[in-house]
């Protein structure tokens, strides 16, 4: 048989192969086509948002990583296409629910989310125009979050486009692709976003994250803001935001943790994982001290120095002086009576109106045991942080300001610590639906506001995420400006209730009246009475962080 004949000869038998398996046309068909970042068969892929973790030896995979991120700049350059980022990143891409594979391996160019600014005129118009016409189409939908950004590549916030991003349970629903979204572009002249929303209330997610940024401070001394608090011998748990005061009849003081509600109800405290992180630690200690019994042929420093390796024996001590350390540190943690207090009151999930809009209602307060105190201290905060300068100083003030628009703010959090944002100028909608991926229920009954604070694009940790909740919002001088009640754990976008709305539902449930005083927030009159004669069926639910 000749060359040409045993090419047509393949030819043939590849087409007749072909056409077993799926036509062209079929392919074409089931092509997923519905995202601009993305074409892959076959569809529906999955919708934003993906888990990145890194890859900490890119050279397993891409040997002159360098040669080929100036290949990735190069050919954006000949596209024209903006990218805010020093090299390309090799990462793990992999959908948010599961664990990494090799086959997850993926060179990133980041999204960047900016801020609307105030004199945007975009603020004025979704807010007359757009915002309900939105809203009107995608009701009867599972949407949970509407906001407005600017998302690009470029960190430049005038390159990337002002863009509607919705969150929403079924993003992978034909209804959206093929009649909700076209529908949105004709009414709407910017970019338009749909990602797979996730829960934005739990706390399960980031439990290892919280126990490593807990330190023998958390249990001995004042509770401080931004530990961890949660219903005793429960899992999961929340942040104690800080302290507030309240003045009974006789003029006594009493001072309470504020928190959200959900985070004393509905989640629970990981009793157990900061132990376990401690375990662990200690099982990677020992086995460099006595080798890794997996791998016989590497034995552990112990073994090298009774063999006569001496320049080995400093390197052993200090391993085994971490590990009597770590031993000891565990034990105090078991015996250390972490009981903070009692749910004296709490604002259950109910809703707010003011000036028209309708704000959620996340509150909590805790009664301290008196060997717990708690104090508005500003603790740790790091050295490239404003609220450095205010280390060990108290929170005095809460703002009653309605506009917080652009603010720079502070927050710190359970999960990640101090964090610095900026509040968008564009209030977000969110439609409390679901809590789980598959648990159905209807947190506040209707759509609720709230002001959103995206991750910096300049930032290395997300503003706020699972387990952040009950965190306050302070602005660059320490006063504070709301209570974080939320966090999407995908994007690190903050959610928080203004400060006022949280007091004046205090005062309207305890009939009470608040004023500034020397120390943050003074009650007066039959406030703990009365919160708790409505509230009973809160009251006495331990509480330990």
């Amino acid at each position: 048989m000749t060359q040409p004949e045993q090419q047509r000869q393949l030819s043939w038998t590849a087409k007749e192969r072909r056409l077993m398996s799926r036509s062209d046309e079929e392919m074409l068909d089931e092509l997923d086509l519905r995202l601009d970042y993305r074409v892959g068969w076959p569809k529906p892929l999955p919708v934003l948002p993906i888990r990145l973790t890194p890859i900490l030896d890119v050279t397993e995979y891409i040997v002159d990583f360098s040669a080929a991120s100036r290949q990735i700049r190069s050919i954006c350059g000949v596209e024209r296409v903006t990218y805010g980022f020093d090299s390309p990143r090799l990462v793990y891409c992999h959908r948010y629910d599961c664990l990494p594979t090799e086959e997850d391996v993926t060179i990133v160019m980041d999204c960047r989310t900016h801020t609307i600014l105030p004199d945007n005129p975009i603020v004025s118009l979704w807010e007359d125009v757009y915002r309900q016409q939105v809203l009107s189409l995608i009701q009867g939908t599972e949407w949970q979050t509407v906001d407005v950004f600017h998302r690009g590549n470029s960190p430049e916030r005038h390159d990337c486009p002002v863009t509607i991003v919705i969150t929403t349970w079924d993003a992978s629903e034909s209804l959206w692709w093929e009649d909700l979204l076209p529908r949105i572009r004709l009414r709407w002249p910017h970019a338009v976003e749909l990602c797979s929303a996730n829960s934005i209330r739990t706390m399960d997610l980031d439990i290892q994250a919280s126990a490593r940024m807990l330190t023998d401070a958390s249990i001995s001394g004042p509770i401080q803001i931004g530990t961890s608090v949660g219903i005793k011998g429960e899992r999961g748990g929340g942040t104690p935001g800080g302290v507030i005061e309240l003045q009974g009849r006789d003029g006594t003081i009493t001072k309470m943790g504020l928190t959200n509600h959900h985070v004393v109800l509905d989640t629970r405290l990981n009793s157990e994982v900061w132990i376990r992180e401690i375990d662990e630690s200690i099982n990677r200690l020992g086995k460099v001290a006595d080798g890794d019994p997996t791998k016989p042929d590497r034995p552990g420093l112990r073994a090298r120095v009774s063999w006569g390796a001496e320049s080995k024996r400093p390197e052993l001590e200090r391993i085994l002086h971490l590990m009597t350390e770590a031993e000891t540190r565990k034990a105090r943690i078991k015996s250390f009576d972490r009981t903070a207090g009692f749910v004296a009151a709490s604002s259950g999930n109910r809703t707010i109106n003011i000036n028209g809009k309708c704000w959620p209602l996340d509150w909590a307060l805790i009664e301290l045991h008196p060997q717990r105190p708690m104090t508005n201290t500003v603790v740790d905060a790091p050295t490239n942080s404003l609220m450095n300068a205010y280390n060990e100083t108290e929170i005095r003030n809460w703002s009653t300001s309605a506009s917080l628009m652009d603010l720079t703010v502070f927050k710190k959090g359970r999960t990640t610590g101090w964090t610095e944002g900026t509040v968008n100028s564009i209030r977000t909608d969110l439609q409390l639906t679901r809590e789980k991926e598959n648990t159905q229920t209807d947190v506040y009954g209707q759509p609720v506001s709230a002001w959103s604070i995206p991750t910096s694009s300049n930032a290395t940790t997300k503003f706020a995420s699972e387990g952040d909740s009950g965190s306050l919002i302070l602005n660059d001088d320490r006063t504070i400006i709301g209570l974080l009640f939320a966090a999407d754990p995908a994007s690190g976008i903050g959610y928080f209730i203004p400060f006022h709305v949280i007091i004046a539902d205090i005062e309207a449930v305890t009939g009470a009246k608040s004023e500034l005083v020397k120390l943050f927030i003074i009650l007066n009159a039959e406030c703990i009475e009365a919160v708790l004669k409505q509230r009973t069926e809160t009251s006495h639910l331990p509480i330990q962080y």
